[in-house]
């Protein structure tokens, strides 16, 4: 079974900085599944995190619903997709493995009440003949090769077409995915939701108190109230309205430092202050007759 992590990394130049700086942290964290991106932007050196780099596809329900293309595109039967704007802190082997034979899961909870995109969630059971629907969080998604998913992918697709008609949310000027998921996923009856405890995908929805955030330490752990009071410590951490935080982009440039660094220095790099503490050291040890 091949497996792979696929991202998109079209329009503005910061999409491509996040998707490298995803591709850094699968990287840093010892991660050696085959990555693949989708982008329109030449000026990155993809080649150098991405075993594969594709254009963007022609799909005809819009750039959020490209993320789910990579069996069109790709020889791979297992898929994992996370959004350009994630770190990654733990290693997706697990992931890959809890999700086999689901055909597709993605994070969340099953709702038959409240409001999501706008419209009343007993309205939509009543609409669709449904008993309930996940309200989940697209941006990590994994699905595979096989029957089921082309079911729930083909529901999804003629769902993001008849979007407008639903009287719902839509996103950025554009039709958003997981409401279509959602519902393709309760229609068909077919794919897990996983539960929130797994702590795949967290964002900071919620967040209560700190953000203890350090890729250099692997360290992602902080308090969220949302939908109830829990300490997580995620596989994926979503930036999404951390985006427009300096946290999130200095984690980034931790790791964009780095690598120069290496690439400087060589794999045996061997900092300035350490190379001084060593020579002090070793005349320290040499009088005390250990060296």
């Amino acid at each position: 079974m091949k497996r792979i992590i696929f991202t998109v990394a079209t329009g503005h130049d910061r999409y491509a900085e996040m998707a490298m700086g995803l591709a850094r942290s699968l990287q840093m964290i010892g991660d050696t599944t085959p990555r693949v991106v989708v982008t329109d932007n030449h000026g990155y050196d993809w080649s150098r995190y991405y075993s594969q780099v594709l254009a963007p596809s022609s799909n005809d329900v819009g750039v959020f619903f490209e993320k789910y293309t990579a069996l069109e595109r790709t020889d791979a039967d297992q898929v994992i997709f996370i959004d350009s704007d994630c770190l990654a802190f733990k290693r997706l082997d697990a992931v890959f493995d809890r999700c086999a034979g689901a055909a597709v899961a993605v994070q969340g909870r099953w709702e038959t009440n409240g409001v999501w995109y706008e419209k009343g969630i007993e309205e939509l059971l009543h609409e669709f003949n449904i008993q309930r629907i996940p309200r989940l969080n697209s941006g990590v998604v994994y699905y595979e090769r096989s029957a089921q998913f082309s079911e729930v992918l083909e529901k999804t697709r003629e769902l993001a077409l008849e979007y407008p008609k639903l009287g719902m949310e839509v996103f950025r000027g554009k039709v958003p995915d997981e409401p279509c998921l959602a519902l393709g996923l309760s229609i068909t009856g077919h794919g897990e939701v996983l539960p929130l405890e797994m702590n795949l995908n967290e964002s900071g929805v919620g967040l209560m108190g700190k953000l203890n955030l350090d890729v250099l330490t692997g360290t992602c752990k902080f308090v969220t109230g949302n939908p109830n009071v829990r300490l997580v410590e995620p596989f994926i951490f979503h930036a999404h309205y951390f985006s427009k935080l300096r946290v999130y982009w200095k984690e980034l440039e931790k790791l964009k430092k780095l690598e120069v660094l290496r690439d400087r220095n060589g794999p045996r790099y061997m900092s300035r202050w350490l190379r001084l503490r060593r020579s002090v050291e070793r005349r320290l040890l040499r009088l005390s007759g250990k060296l």
